[in-house]
């Protein structure tokens, strides 16, 4: 507790009526802190002043869209106080889809059908008040050249990271201004929270979201399982009339994987595990 004691101030503080019985630490990414008190409500801090903005833009982007989506989300407080920006909601009931193993083909259809109507709810939102965020791929990287980059993979992946970028730019250039849609962004499989049955039951972390190609949201999740992404694909395209570009989504995904490696050298292995599951599971 003394590790967060300066956190768990600003909840005492700022809620003098809450009787804190329970505290859950949980590390969110790179980026936040989660403390969840009394099993009821989560306090959300960032772990360093670079992300106060994504905080702010977060709980802007939750209020528009709330009134439009029928699945939970997180139905945020943003909080200014000592210097520290930082949000509380409610708990959403349910667990992560992937600390979930056992869900059966049937249960994972059913799924993949209620992710998939979220998705289209989200992407049907009309707003000038949330900004585009284009993926841009030397602003993702750490590096901000090919050749720079290149010196800092394993020589191994030097020319499938070069075909990569190539097929990547090829991509984006047949992308059309009518496909930008509110996008969660980072919709992967710690974002979404479903049952014991494996019923959704809730969206979060909204702290990517913002406007961009619709095939970009499908990016994310398959790295972790790629038959169930492509059974949303299925759905999506189905219930919204749309047609995902899964190449772009692939070869978004596969950015990140090598972005990964570069940020973080000692979960390359890792990271190498993605891309070859990318390689392997990936058909057209």
């Amino acid at each position: 507790m003394a590790k967060h004691k300066d956190k768990i101030d600003l909840i005492k503080e700022t809620h003098p009526d809450l009787i804190i019985n329970e505290l859950r630490f949980i590390e969110s990414g790179f980026h936040s802190l989660a403390i969840v008190v009394n099993g009821q409500f989560v306090f959300r801090f960032p772990l360093s002043r670079e992300f106060f903005d994504e905080y702010v833009k977060e709980n802007k982007i939750l209020h528009i869209i709330r009134p439009y989506i029928s699945t939970k989300i997180p139905q945020t407080t943003l909080y200014n106080k000592n210097g520290m920006i930082f949000t509380k909601h409610v708990l959403i009931d349910g667990i992560q889809f992937s600390k979930t193993k056992t869900l059966t083909l049937t249960q994972k259809n059913k799924l993949a059908d209620q992710t998939a109507r979220f998705l289209v709810q989200l992407h049907s939102i009309r707003s000038n008040k949330i900004d585009r965020t284009p993926f841009k791929i030397w602003e993702y990287m750490i590096y901000s050249d090919m050749d720079e980059t290149l010196l800092h993979l394993p020589a191994i992946f030097h020319e499938d990271f070069k075909k990569t970028v190539d097929l990547f730019y090829e991509q984006e250039n047949t992308l059309q201004n009518s496909n930008q849609v509110i996008s969660h962004n980072d919709f992967n499989e710690n974002n979404f929270l479903i049952d014991k049955a494996g019923n959704l039951q809730g969206v979060i972390d909204f702290g990517d979201a913002g406007k961009r190609d619709f095939s970009a949201e499908f990016a994310p999740l398959m790295k972790f399982d790629m038959d169930f992404t492509l059974n949303i694909v299925t759905r999506y395209e189905q219930l919204s009339n749309r047609k995902v570009n899964l190449m772009y989504a692939f070869l978004m995904q596969k950015i990140k994987c090598y972005a990964g490696m570069l940020e973080l050298p000692e979960k390359q292995d890792i990271y190498k595990r993605w891309l070859e599951y990318l390689q392997t599971s990936f058909y057209m």
